[in-house]
């Protein structure tokens, strides 16, 4: 064997050996998945979502606590596959949790049912809170409606596997609100209060929602501007935000008026037509 024929074939030995090692590592982490979940089953848990690339197990378990009617009470936990750690995701008096199809942008998401009940077992209040997860399986976010249908003004952000994004809250749009009118009253000692009576002037419910935007990222409306007439808060601008997975925003929209964000909120929205 001459000198040419014996370095080639070196090199495709050690081209080889550099090939097989990212299909042992995912022959790996595929087995410690599926191990982990076993576990999970095994413990009276059902997996609702995991993912093989960032490592990580979502989980419902019924709990040992009941509601004060008896009704069951669950929890919803993420997994991590490498350390070990489980992190709890619901609240407490959660009395259901369901998944729904993946939708067509790729992102899954899990509805937590809520319901506080009194002592004569009478429904007092209750909420849903939907965790969304991200199509590259890097990120969950969380927004809570209570039973009248009022959003959240906030996201509460869980990183998953490797992203880099830290555990956050993001402050969604709020409402304008008008100063209709200030009473200054005094009391008894001689201490002046003063009472500032406010009037939503419209309902942000409408901006207050997560759009996915692609693979990594995801887009919500944010106050932007406050305009005042000398003390009195007269109106809000807003702001489109786009963030991806490792918890950076990477576009800014405009400054915008309500009606303008709510314009472009539901043009984005509307299914595009293509031409072939």
């Amino acid at each position: 064997m001459n000198l040419k024929k014996l370095i080639t074939r070196y090199v495709l030995v050690a081209l080889g050996l550099i090939l097989s090692v990212p299909m042992v590592c995912s022959a790996q982490s595929k087995s410690q998945l599926s191990k982990s979940c076993n576990q999970i089953v095994k413990q009276g848990g059902e997996v609702m979502d995991c993912s093989e690339g960032q490592q990580w197990i979502i989980f419902k378990k019924q709990s040992k606590k009941k509601t004060s009617e008896g009704r069951s009470l669950y929890t919803l936990g993420l997994y991590d596959v490498k350390s070990g750690k489980t992190t709890v995701l619901s609240e407490d008096n959660c009395i259901s949790i369901d998944k729904s199809p993946v939708s067509k942008s790729g992102d899954v998401r899990i509805t937590e049912g809520y319901a506080w009940y009194d002592e004569d077992g009478v429904l007092v209040d209750a909420s849903l809170k939907e965790d969304i997860i991200m199509p590259d399986d890097k990120m969950l976010i969380s927004q809570l409606t209570n039973e009248e249908g009022t959003v959240s003004d906030y996201l509460k952000v869980i990183p998953l596997g490797s992203s880099k994004a830290k555990k956050i809250e993001i402050e969604l749009a709020k409402s304008t609100y008008a100063l209709v009118e200030t009473i200054n009253s005094v009391d008894e000692d001689g201490q002046t209060s003063t009472l500032h009576i406010c009037n939503a002037t419209f309902d942000v419910n409408p901006l207050r929602k997560v759009t996915i935007e692609s693979n990594n990222t995801f887009s919500y409306y944010r106050n932007a501007e406050q305009v005042f007439d000398g003390d009195m808060l007269v109106d809000t601008k807003y702001q489109r935000v786009v963030c991806n997975t490792d918890g950076e925003i990477v576009e800014t929209g405009k400054v915008m008026t309500y009606q303008e964000a709510l314009q472009a909120s539901e043009n984005a929205n509307k299914p595009q037509l293509s031409l072939k």
